[in-house]
């Protein structure tokens, strides 16, 4: 059994992902004590990897939107440890603030596709040349593990 979230990328595709192992026991416990349990993940902002960590090269990171959490019995990609919930970023928390938790200790290019992406779910501007540079490191990353399953 795990959680999962069904987030809402910035160009507006959803996807499906599991929580993390440290999410998992939080939702867990969070669950045993709540009804309401689903509430403290839905509208949150989460880190997610837009392929899979299969070489030893991180794949881009962006900021998605969890629209709906579940309980499902299969594994999907998991998403990162870093959320800020909806009423703390939607609130008067500034970007900077968002920006300080989310950029975790990614990579400068993760780092500047997360703030590209804070600034969209704060403002709804963002710029597109950053987000064709992500989905371009992307393809590239697949790529990277496409040829090291070669080997």
């Amino acid at each position: 059994m795990y959680y999962a979230v069904k987030v809402k990328r910035v160009d507006g595709k959803t996807l499906h992902f599991k929580l993390p192992r440290d999410l998992q026991r939080a939702m867990s416990k969070h669950r045993a004590e709540s009804e309401d349990w689903k509430s403290i993940l839905k509208g949150a902002l989460i880190n997610i990897e837009m392929a899979p960590h299969r070489t030893n090269v991180q794949p881009p990171i962006t900021v998605a939107k969890v629209k709906s959490v579940f309980i499902v019995d299969k594994s999907f990609m998991s998403t990162r440890s870093q959320f800020i919930s909806k009423d703390n970023w939607e609130g008067k928390i500034s970007s900077r603030q968002l920006y300080s938790y989310l950029k975790h200790d990614y990579s400068l290019l993760n780092r500047l596709e997360i703030k590209n992406d804070i600034r969209y779910w704060k403002t709804g501007k963002k710029n597109y040349l950053i987000w064709l540079m992500t989905l371009i490191r992307t393809k590239i990353h697949y790529r990277k593990i496409k040829k090291a399953r070669r080997k």
